[in-house]
């Protein structure tokens, strides 16, 4: 997988990406044709099924890949002949071929592959998420690093190549956290890792099944939010910040904290430099309490903070929603159920109402955002 090459040199080639779904999308060419693609430092590159089917390649070696929710399978990996990103050419680059079509999160995504690690890591890269644009160069040292940068060093995991960094809370060390640009989320860690340090938050509990990989959906979980009094990430120190604990799963650092930043990954150094733009900030956990998701064509439940008013209220794990200020989700579609996913329609809402079946019967409740952090208390 750390094969290939790069054809041209003393370049630097800076491309848009489109973040409006929250993670960075990008234009590829292969073949002749052009495709959309995640840039994502999580992974391996990846093509979809799909694109396998349209293209030609060489085929190679079974390898075991595991998703984000600890799930491995083996999966076919192929060399393709050239990857063209921007006016560059990547050739003889090692892919995985992976089926994510039945996996309705992914699907909504749109991307028919990923650019990863072990890609990128030929290069140093520079991902400006104020200016949504990526450059990546050959010339060491191109990139400006100001002084005041905070640096994060990493180990590359091996043949993938994937930044894996360490991450104190609390004087509490959790080691292998994955610097990764394919995840949505903030700062997602391990509860097993420092049971004590996470017993002792102030915070809540999420019930429910909220994330998906590469194979689908995780089991229902207990997800803990709480406030950490000391956060360190490389030089990067903060404090009183809200830090989410998973019982399962990979432990990651990705976009809903890496877009406060201008980041550049050195793979000549083993480094990554974080220049604040806004520089990430999160005190407080403000949701409705309850958290919903595409299942076959229901919009269910699947994930409940049991203190919230949605809980109190008796919003229940597995609930059927029908309405959300008027918008019918009896029978969700496809599409609708992507604009779901893609356009939160109503996050940016202080207030909602919304009618659950409850007990065979649809009750309407008038929902309010709430500082669960707070609520809790």
């Amino acid at each position: 997988m750390h094969g290939g090459k790069v054809e041209q040199t003393g370049f630097v080639e800076t491309i848009p990406f489109d973040f409006d779904k929250g993670l960075p999308l990008i234009q590829v060419e292969i073949q002749g044709n052009e495709y959309t693609f995640l840039l994502d430092t999580g992974a391996p590159n990846v093509i979809s099924q799909e694109l396998a089917d349209e293209i030609s390649y060489e085929k190679g070696v079974s390898i075991d890949i595991k998703d984000s929710q600890g799930e491995k399978k083996k999966q076919k990996s192929v060399m393709i002949d050239n990857i063209r990103i921007g006016d560059i050419d990547f050739a003889n680059t090692g892919a995985i071929i992976i089926d994510y079509g039945d996996v309705f999160e992914m699907k909504c995504m749109g991307f028919d592959g990923i650019i990863g690690a072990n890609l990128m890591s030929k290069l140093t890269w520079e991902i400006d998420y104020k200016n949504s644009t990526v450059s990546f160069s050959d010339i060491k040292h191109h990139f400006d690093v100001p002084a005041d940068a905070e640096v994060i060093p990493f180990v590359p995991k091996a043949i993938q190549r994937t930044p894996v960094i360490q991450i104190l809370v609390n004087e509490a060390v959790f080691d292998k956290v994955t610097f990764d640009t394919g995840a949505n989320g903030a700062i997602n860690l391990r509860k097993d890792k420092a049971d004590q340090v996470v017993k002792e938050l102030a915070g809540f509990d999420l019930h429910g099944n909220l994330s998906a990989g590469i194979y689908g959906s995780g089991a229902h979980s207990v997800e803990k939010y709480g406030v950490v009094d000391s956060l360190k990430i490389g030089s990067l120190e903060l404090e009183a910040q809200v830090v989410s604990f998973e019982s399962s799963g990979s432990m990651t650092l990705g976009n809903k904290f890496l877009k406060y930043y201008r980041v550049i990954i050195d793979w000549n150094k083993d480094e990554i430099y974080l220049i604040k733009e806004e520089g990430y900030d999160k005190k407080e956990y403000k949701s409705f309490g309850f958290f919903p998701k595409k299942v076959e064509d229901k919009l269910m439940v699947m994930g409940i903070v049991n203190e919230s008013f949605a809980g109190q209220q008796g919003v229940e794990l597995d609930m059927q929603i029908m309405e959300i200020n008027g918008v019918d989700y009896r029978n969700v579609t496809d599409s609708l159920g992507c604009a779901f996913i893609t356009s939160k329609p109503f996050e940016e809402l202080d207030e909602i109402m919304v009618t659950f079946l409850i007990e065979e019967k649809e009750v309407e409740l008038n929902l309010k955002k709430a500082d669960l952090i707070k609520y809790k208390q």
